[in-house]
């Protein structure tokens, strides 16, 4: 814009001369905005930026939601999110597929819910509290979250929630669909996301979502369960959708709860109809 405007400033163009008025106001905004760029890095100077309006715009968001009026909360790319998602999937995973008692698989994730909600509590009585938390856990939380319940609570609680079903293959398949499907959808639809549909979610994402979901289902069934690829590709293939309409709806609930809940859903419903 500099450039264009500089050009546009200097040429020799009649048109230009005959309206001094107008090449005036030209140099002023010129000088603006040679006044106002950036001096050196200029992502540096806008990740700074950013990261000093987000704490500001979320508190206002908190004080509209409130009064009931929807905001939407800001989502920044989070590679490290992304993988701590992962992670925490595949330990979840590990844990339901390797312990061999159903009681202990439900302490351990009733242990992790009770531990969430104690923090929730604990941040919502004493201020300090959820700065330090906010500070702990900074790389991988929301700028919302400081306000808001953190989302690894929600999943802890939807674990927790699953375990007591007692039914391993949809519980390992609700895993399978929020460990991957959610941080692919993220990565793919903030990088490749073009077409906008259903709650400022993309397409590209929303696909991104069920492909990497499906997959990894198939794989875990086939894999590690011994299915056929016909009730595999059924089974999880339910999940992934559901648990992408899970993520495209999720606008109260947080997802991290929504997403696992209906993919079990999806996955008893569907394993029941292929027997």
């Amino acid at each position: 814009m500099q450039e264009a405007l500089r050009e546009l400033v200097r040429r020799d163009d009649p048109e230009a001369v005959a309206a001094p008025a107008l090449r005036e106001r030209l140099v002023d905004l010129e000088g603006t905005l040679e006044q106002h760029a950036p001096k050196s890095d200029l992502r540096s100077e806008w990740l700074a930026f950013r990261a000093r309006v987000m704490p500001k715009y979320e508190e206002l968001a908190s004080s509209l939601r409130a009064a009931s009026i929807h905001v939407p909360s800001l989502r920044p790319k989070n590679y490290a999110r992304n993988a701590f998602h992962v992670f925490n999937a595949t330990a979840s995973l590990t844990i339901l597929e390797l312990v061999p008692s159903w009681d202990v698989v439900i302490v351990i994730a009733w242990a992790g819910a009770l531990a969430g909600w104690t923090m929730e509590a604990s941040r919502r009585i004493w201020p300090r509290a959820n700065d330090f938390m906010m500070k702990l856990f900074g790389p991988v939380a929301h700028p919302h979250e400081a306000h808001r319940v953190n989302s690894a609570t929600y999943y802890a609680t939807s674990i927790a929630i699953l375990a007591s079903t007692r039914e391993l293959i949809p519980c390992a398949l609700a895993l399978v669909t929020l460990g991957l499907g959610d941080p692919i959808a993220a990565i793919v639809g903030r990088r490749w996301g073009r077409v906008r549909w259903v709650n400022g979610r993309s397409v590209e994402g929303t696909l991104a979502f069920v492909v990497a979901a499906w997959i990894g289902g198939v794989a875990l069934m086939i894999g590690v369960h011994g299915a056929g690829w016909a009730p595999a590709l059924a089974v999880a293939g339910a999940a992934a959708l559901l648990g992408a309409f899970a993520e495209l709806y999720s606008r109260k609930v947080d997802d991290n709860l929504a997403i696992p809940v209906m993919a079990w859903v999806g996955a008893f419903l569907a394993g029941i109809a292929v027997g």
